[in-house]
């Protein structure tokens, strides 16, 4: 699946039947995309210009944060790993399977979610600011927080107290990420990360501070 962190652009496979259900993807295996597109006129993604240039200090940053985990070269990696210090979740100790790649632009997607292969794909645009970045990489992040730790329960609960039980949780073909449980979780846990600006949930507010408690039980080692 390819949950995404910003529209999703592309088709991601069929739907999957339950809240238990991780889908299985089609080409790639890629889960819940992230990403947005062409249709790119929202503020997340206003032009601002990055002037990183590239530098060895991209690569010993990386070796101070496992250089095993994340992967990418030049200003990708730089403004990357920039953006990843705005973050304070403890991904590399709650996600230890997962690595972090940044990479050259897409077209289409800001971000991808691979839950096959535990590893996030985050395409740097060169007029993306850190900001922009963090909350692409936040949004995927809360991706794979869901599809590691939280279950069918879990999932429930989260869309009990947004009161959005109605909605599908898993993206279906073509259907945008920001429609579904699953794009509102990943949306807010880029909210209680970096900030509401940028917030995209087709299907629910900011999150409220009750909500945000409940979100970082459902991102706790349990």
């Amino acid at each position: 699946m390819a949950l995404g962190a910003s529209l999703l652009a592309v088709p991601v496979g069929p739907t999957i039947g339950s809240f238990d259900d991780i889908r299985e993807l089609t080409a790639g295996a890629t889960t819940n995309t992230g990403g947005s597109s062409t249709d790119s006129a929202d503020p997340l993604l206003a032009s601002a210009a990055n002037d990183g240039t590239p530098s060895d200090q991209a690569s010993d940053r990386a070796s101070d944060r496992a250089s095993d985990r994340i992967a990418g070269s030049g200003p990708a990696l730089e403004i990357g790993l920039a953006a990843l210090d705005q973050i304070s979740y403890p991904w590399a100790s709650m996600l230890p399977a997962w690595t972090i790649e940044f990479t050259e632009p897409n077209d289409e997607l800001f971000g991808l979610t691979h839950t096959r292969d535990e590893r996030i794909e985050i395409f740097v645009r060169p007029d993306q600011t850190v900001e922009q970045l963090a909350h692409v990489i936040a949004h995927e992040l809360g991706h794979a927080v869901d599809v590691t730790l939280n279950d069918g329960d879990d999932r429930r609960a989260w869309q009990d107290a947004r009161s959005v039980g109605a909605a599908e949780w898993w993206p279906g073909s073509g259907t945008t990420d920001f429609a579904t449980g699953a794009g509102d979780f990943a949306e807010s846990f880029a909210a209680w990360q970096v900030g509401e600006a940028g917030f995209r949930s087709e299907i629910g507010d900011v999150p409220t501070d009750a909500q945000i408690e409940l979100m970082q039980d459902l991102a706790a080692d349990r």
